[in-house]
C-alpha cells in the first residue's frame, strides 16, 4: 500500500478537462516514545488503592518469538489488576484518545488506521475480555478537552465525545458468528448521534453501546459485522506481531490483516461493513445494505446513521492478559480543488467511459494502433485488483464483480495516468 501512495502523491487524475488533485497526509505517527502526543484517559481519575493520579499505561519494547521488537503500548500490571467493572476499579478509562488538528470529512475522503499487535495469551470463552483492543472514530469531541472527573458526572453530555464508528479486536482462540476476532459497529446507543456506555454510576469511555441500547456482539449483529468473512480467522497472535489496517471509506468500513513482516499486498480482506449515506432513500439504503451484505432486511436497522466528520481517535485496552499495540498510523487521503491537468501531450490522454460505471468499463486509446498499454486497476486499499493489456481501440473492463467504491485505473501512455473511477 506504500508504494502506491508514494506513486500517488503529487500526482494529478487526468480528466477530460480538469483534474482532482490527490493528497494524502499523516494525521498520526506514533511510536509510543513520546506520550506528549495523546490524552491518557487513565489519569483522570483516581483509581483502585492509589491515593494519587497515576497512569494505566506503560510503554516498552516488546519482542516476539522471532526476534521482532517494536516499541508499544500496553496495561500496567497493577492497571489489569483493576480493570473491572466496579466502582474501585479503573473503570474502564484504561484509553488515550489523538485529537485530529481538524474535524475529518467523511463526504468523499478515507481515513486508514493501521497499527502491529501481540498478545500474551488467548482467551479460550471467545468474548476476548481478557485482551481486548478497541479502535473508535469519535465526533463531537469536547472542545476544551476531558475534565478531570468527568467519569463520574453522568449528568454531563458527552464528556467524552461521542462514538462514530468502532472496530474491536479480540484476543478469542475461537472463530464462528458473534465469537470470532472482530466486530465493527456504528454509533451507539439510544440515539443517531451515538452514545458512550454507562453502568454503575459512571462512564464507559472505551465502550459505544449496540444500536439501540443493546449489549455489543450479542442479538442480531446488523448491519451485518463481523461479516462471514471473518468466522473463520484468527486475528490474534501470541507468537508474532500482526499488522492491521482499518480502512473508513465513506460508504464502506473495511478491516484487513497480515503477518507484520509480510509485504501490503498479502493484506487479507478480514470483514466489512457497509455505511450508506443516512440522507439518502431509505429504500435505497436498505438495498445497498443488502447487495453488500448478502443479507434480505426490509428496512433500515435500527438508528442508522451516517456521520459527516471524525474528530479523534481512541485506543481502548481491557482485560487481566496483556494486548500490545505499535506503530500507529493514520493517512487521511482526500481530494484537494480542480487544478489544470499536466501532460506532456493532451492528444495522448487514455478515454474510459462511463464514469461513474456499474457492469462495464470501456478504455479507448487515443490513437489506436500503438503499442498495446498496461492498464492497472487499484482499490481504495491500493490493491491490485485486475490487470490488462489495452489492446483494441476501444477494449472493455469487466467490474461486474467489483463492489461499489472508488478505484483507481493506471495507465502509462506518454506519460503515465491515473483516473478515479466510481463503481455503483
Amino acid at each position: 500500500m506504500q508504494n502506491l501512495l508514494y506513486l500517488l502523491l503529487g500526482l494529478t487524475f487526468v480528466l477530460p478537462a480538469r483534474a482532482q488533485t490527490f493528497q494524502d497526509t499523516l494525521l498520526i505517527n506514533e511510536n509510543f516514545s513520546d506520550t506528549s502526543a495523546f490524552t491518557d484517559l487513565s489519569r483522570l481519575l483516581i483509581w483502585g488503592d492509589n491515593t494519587e493520579v497515576e497512569s494505566g499505561f506503560q510503554y516498552d519494547s516488546i519482542e516476539d518469538s522471532r526476534g521482532l521488537i517494536y516499541q508499544s503500548i500496553h496495561m500496567t500490571p497493577k492497571a489489569m489488576e483493576y480493570a473491572g467493572y466496579q466502582p474501585n476499579t479503573i473503570r474502564a478509562s484504561q484509553a488515550v484518545d489523538f485529537r485530529f488538528p481538524t474535524p475529518v470529512s467523511r463526504e468523499a475522503d478515507t481515513l486508514i488506521v493501521e497499527f502491529d499487535a501481540l498478545w500474551d495469551a488467548l482467551n479460550s470463552p471467545g468474548w476476548g475480555e481478557s485482551g481486548r483492543i478497541v479502535v473508535t472514530l469519535l465526533h463531537d469531541y469536547p472542545e476544551n478537552g476531558i475534565p478531570f472527573g468527568a467519569i463520574d458526572d453522568l449528568s454531563a453530555e458527552a464528556p467524552f465525545g461521542r462514538p462514530a464508528y468502532n472496530m474491536r479486536l479480540r484476543n478469542t482462540e475461537n472463530t464462528g458468528a458473534f465469537k470470532s476476532g472482530g466486530l465493527m459497529l456504528y454509533g451507539g446507543g439510544e440515539d443517531f448521534e451515538g452514545e458512550i456506555e454507562q453502568a454503575f454510576g459512571y462512564w464507559l469511555p472505551g465502550f459505544s453501546s449496540e444500536v439501540g441500547g443493546g449489549t455489543p456482539g450479542q442479538g442480531d449483529p446488523y448491519p451485518l459485522s463481523p461479516t462471514q468473512k471473518n468466522e473463520g480467522v484468527a486475528l490474534a497472535s501470541t507468537t508474532h506481531w500482526k499488522h492491521y489496517t482499518w480502512v473508513n471509506a465513506p460508504n464502506r468500513l473495511s478491516f484487513y490483516q497480515r503477518d507484520a513482516l509480510a509485504p501490503g499486498s498479502d493484506n487479507e480482506l478480514v470483514m466489512f461493513m457497509e455505511t450508506p449515506r443516512s440522507d439518502q432513500f431509505e429504500g435505497l439504503i436498505v438495498d445497498q445494505l443488502n447487495e453488500a451484505h448478502g443479507t434480505n432486511i426490509n428496512e433500515v436497522p435500527a438508528l442508522y446513521h451516517w456521520f459527516e466528520q471524525v474528530e479523534a481517535l481512541r485506543l481502548y485496552f481491557r482485560g487481566v492478559d496483556q494486548a500490545y499495540l505499535a506503530n500507529l498510523k493514520v493517512h487521511h487521503r482526500f481530494e484537494g480543488e480542480p487544478v489544470a491537468v499536466h501532460s506532456p501531450d493532451q492528444s495522448l490522454q487514455l478515454k474510459v467511459f462511463p464514469n461513474p460505471a456499474t457492469s462495464v468499463l470501456y478504455a479507448e486509446q487515443p490513437h489506436p494502433g500503438t503499442a498495446a498499454v498496461p492498464l492497472q486497476l487499484f482499490n481504495n486499499f491500493g490493491q491490485v485488483i485486475h490487470q490488462v493489456q489495452l489492446q483494441q481501440p476501444v477494449q472493455q473492463i469487466d467490474i461486474g464483480h467489483l463492489p461499489p467504491g472508488i478505484y483507481y485505473l493506471r495507465a502509462a501512455y506518454g506519460s503515465q495516468q491515473i483516473q478515479k473511477i466510481i463503481i455503483q
